[in-house]
């Protein structure tokens, strides 16, 4: 195999430059608002409301895409809500054990 005419290195690193520095992320910037205080909390009955407020609200403004988002969430929450609940039916009350074990 003869060596390639082509006098120019391969590879990530050709020994002539040192690699790139890396910059790591700005802590104080979160593109996706994922932050505690961005969060929304809540059993699955309370964000079921709060998602159902701000469809309403969205509504109102007239942003239809809002409106939809904001419905598909609540509905995520009441089946969410809906699955509990048929749970809690299935499996019936705990029995307490006299040593407070269930």
């Amino acid at each position: 195999m003869t060596p390639s005419p082509d006098p120019r290195p391969r590879g990530r690193y050709n020994g002539n430059k040192p690699p790139q520095q890396r910059h790591s992320p700005q802590r104080d910037y979160d593109p996706d608002g994922n932050s505690p205080a961005n969060k929304i909390r809540g059993n699955s009955v309370q964000l079921f409301e709060r998602y159902v407020a701000l469809a309403r609200e969205a509504a109102i403004s007239g942003d239809r895409v809002a409106v939809e988002n904001f419905y598909q969430h609540a509905e995520h929450y009441f089946r969410i809500n809906n699955s509990n609940r048929a749970g809690a039916a299935r499996e019936g009350p705990q029995p307490i054990v006299a040593d407070g074990t269930l």
